[in-house]
């Protein structure tokens, strides 16, 4: 009986990271969805133009992925979990900080810690599923991992909603002690304070334990030499979901936006009825998005999550038609509902296609590049939003037009590159899949 308890434990112990990167994951999500919902107050507050609401994001992308390298060269380096650690008290300073700011000096200094925290763990948990599984129990890893990144921006957006409608109902007891205080503030230093616990929920993982074998990663670690021979396939890999990130962040950073301003909705109503409706399309979006890819592989192999991938961009592209269309804003959210579906339908498999072109020893290296390009990515998105909707007018629609006008051209561009350079993916993974099973079989 005893031993069999054990062995429940056991095998319950192996899943502790995952679950770990889940809840550090959601909680991430609800910072992000919440800094979209609280932007039009912010805009008010400060004054601010559209130009400068954009640029927030678009500064701090650039300055992101400069940094991002070294953090990842930290990962590979250092124990992954105290790394971990120490993101997540940057993540929860940052978050209170931004509550706090006076100006838009302090509010990108303080957007800055919260994306710079966020982005330099994703390399990181990649990382760890990478060293940590094999096999099935690597699939099922990042099964969970997605699912929880897929399902957290339903779930953030209706955190994010109760918290403001929380900060609503609670601002007389609060302007008690802190004179001035707004909604928006009061939400941001809440969720900054979460934080804490969650850094210290870091400590029972222990010490890293990777299950790479140390002289196999001596043989095949050497970075310079990796990406000599497959640096041109990973950069044309990333540089083929740099549109899709652009139009990303073009939507998801102006959406909410625009569903304030044209509907005339709260920032907590708003937020728990984008958390049920995205919710729900992500759930959907998960499934079939791996039903697609395992049905797929057997046929194609690993070029099918990109043909899947490419059939999104089209899908999401055309959902921008009912979007404009749209009379309430419930019909919006439901449009908005099926963009995200495909979207999620699409990226389904984004986490495999990256280990795939990844070695042991230089993981968050690799992951670290596709980080840098994909904050790059995220700089002209919104920037370019607001300016255009600076230029054309006041009118609430101009937003989404300002928002087809950046992300539909972005998704051509991402469909074409894509297009361009399947077969080197291909045959890059066909390679490196050769060398670690012969690498393998040399050190064991």
């Amino acid at each position: 009986m005893s031993k069999s308890i054990a062995e429940r434990f056991r095998r319950a112990a192996v899943w502790l990271p995952i679950w770990v990167i889940v809840i550090v994951s959601i909680t991430a999500s609800v910072n992000r969805q919440l800094i979209g919902l609280i932007a039009q107050s912010v805009k008010v507050e400060f004054g601010l133009s559209d130009t400068q609401l954009g640029g927030i994001i678009s500064v701090v992308s650039i300055v992101v992925a400069l940094i991002v390298p070294l953090l990842a060269h930290i990962s590979d380096k250092f124990d992954r979990h105290k790394f971990m650690l120490v993101s997540i008290f940057v993540w929860s300073f940052g978050t209170a900080t931004y509550g706090l700011a006076t100006g838009y000096i302090g509010l990108c200094i303080s957007f800055l810690a919260i994306v710079l925290a966020e982005t330099s763990v994703v390399p990181l948990f990649n990382s760890i599923i990478a060293d940590r599984y094999r096999d099935e129990q690597r699939i099922q890893a990042n099964l969970i991992y997605f699912a929880a990144g897929g399902l957290t921006t339903g779930v953030g957006s209706f955190i994010g909603g109760l918290l403001l409608h929380w900060s609503a109902h609670n601002m007389s007891s609060v302007t008690h002690f802190w004179p001035g205080a707004s909604e928006w503030r009061v939400a941001m230093i809440a969720t900054g304070l979460i934080g804490v616990p969650l850094a210290c929920m870091t400590l029972i993982l222990g010490k890293d334990q990777r299950q790479s074998n140390h002289k196999l990663v001596s043989k095949i670690s050497y970075f310079a030499d990796y990406w000599k021979k497959n640096g041109k396939s990973v950069v044309y890999f990333y540089l083929s979901n740099a549109g899709y990130f652009i139009c990303a962040s073009a939507t998801m950073g102006w959406t909410t936006i625009y569903l304030l301003r044209h509907f005339g909705m709260t920032p907590a109503e708003l937020g728990m009825r984008i958390g049920i409706v995205i919710g729900i399309a992500d759930v959907f979006g998960i499934i079939l998005g791996f039903i697609a890819i395992k049905k797929l592989y057997r046929v194609l192999g690993p070029v099918a999550p990109r043909y899947i991938f490419q059939f999104s961009i089209c899908c999401i592209a055309l959902t921008y038609i009912p979007l404009m269309a749209a009379k309430t804003s419930w019909t919006f959210l439901v449009f908005l509902g099926v963009q995200n579906f495909f979207a999620t339908f699409g990226t389904a498999s984004f986490s495999n296609m990256a280990q795939d072109l990844s070695m042991p020893g230089v993981r968050a290296k690799i992951f670290s590049v596709g980080s840098l390009i994909s904050s790059l990515a995220f700089v002209p998105g919104p920037l370019l939003v607001g300016m255009i909707s600076d230029h054309l007018g006041q009118d609430p629609r101009v937003v989404l037009w300002s928002i087809i006008i950046v992300s539909v051209p972005a998704l051509f561009m991402s469909f074409l590159l894509y297009s361009l350079t399947n077969k080197n993916f291909l045959l890059t993974v066909q390679t490196l899949r050769a060398l670690e099973q012969d690498q393998q079989a040399k050190a064991g």
